[in-house]
């Protein structure tokens, strides 16, 4: 994939509208946004996480949405956006490239965080860029400043079966959450799946419906050629055999493996071995009971995931909650 070798100037000319991967954590965004970067007119990011803030000087220091706080936490966050910055400003992800592009950020304080994402847009044109950050699901501020950041950007609504995306999200912040108790840690997860799902329900609901599509993750990865074709022609761009299988070679994906020190942007689990691999898809929306989530909750939790095209149990309601 040809990179530029300076870095662009931002100018007068137009640019395609971006598309926004909007989802809550561990919903298969990273593999999904991968595929998309094979695509021979799509330019995908790894996670660039501007909306947290309005302005680069906020952030350089916001910790929304960090489960690791303090300056290595916001270093890990921001890993995406500078390998993002590298790659479009000097065609790769080394040390020293890295650094150069953290730099630019830091001297670009008093810019806002819309217009480095105008930059990176600018850069990759006339590709149509893709981009997710789950961050962007967790507040009404961030989202918010996902839906504004770009006139005519189109968003594509990723979703995960609760049951499966919650134990994921419990393996993964085990990691990160120190010693927070299993039981808060569940309803972490609960709330974020189902907080992060509603926000966006809520927010598209007020867009017009050319705008913006809905996808279970479990089919992309499960059947992609049935999927994708109609995305792409969403999109306006190719959907023959030869670009489906580009989006199929993940691996190819200037970001799926990380260079040098810098790291973030995605799933880590992905840059570990970024192939495309299928994903389970359980027949029925059903909390294991040791998770501790109250009857009331487990009914919400099942309701929109009904909603989202995931088929509640015989009851209509995770009864075994």
């Amino acid at each position: 994939m040809t990179q530029t070798s300076t870095v662009p100037v931002r100018g007068p000319d137009p640019i395609p509208a971006p598309v926004f991967i909007l989802a809550p954590p561990r919903s298969y965004s990273t593999v999904v946004t991968a595929m998309f970067g094979g695509h021979p007119q799509l330019y995908a990011f790894p996670e660039l996480v501007l909306n947290i803030a309005q302005t680069v000087a906020e952030l350089l220091v916001s910790d929304e949405g960090g489960r690791i706080p303090g300056p290595a936490g916001r270093a890990l966050r921001l890993g995406g956006l500078v390998r993002a910055l590298a790659q479009v400003h000097e065609g790769e992800q080394g040390d020293q490239a890295c650094e150069r592009a953290d730099a630019w950020l830091r001297e670009r304080g008093d810019w806002t965080t819309a217009e480095v994402l105008e930059h990176l847009l600018r850069a990759v044109s006339p590709r149509t860029a893709v981009e997710k950050t789950p961050q962007n699901t967790s507040s009404e501020a961030c989202l918010r400043r996902c839906l504004d950041s770009a006139p005519g950007a189109r968003f594509i609504h990723l979703t995960r079966h609760p049951v499966t995306t919650q134990a994921s999200m419990f393996e993964h912040w085990k990691l990160t959450s120190g010693t927070a108790v299993e039981h808060h840690r569940r309803l972490s997860c609960a709330s974020q799946w189902y907080l992060g799902h509603l926000r966006v329900v809520r927010a598209l609901d007020g867009l017009p419906a050319h705008r913006w599509r809905r996808v279970r993750g479990e089919d992309v990865l499960r059947t992609p050629h049935t999927v994708l074709p109609p995305l792409l022609d969403w999109l306006g761009v190719d959907s023959t055999p030869d670009a489906l299988a580009r989006m199929l070679d993940t691996g190819s994906w200037p970001y799926a493996r990380p260079t040098g020190g810098r790291f973030g942007g995605g799933d880590p689990k992905f840059f570990a071995a970024p192939r495309l691999r299928s994903a389970r898809l359980p027949d029925t929306v059903e909390f294991d009971p040791a998770w501790g989530l109250s009857p009331a909750l487990c009914d919400r939790l099942a309701r929109l995931a009904g909603l989202l095209g995931y088929p509640q149990g015989p009851a209509g309601r995770g009864e075994q909650c």
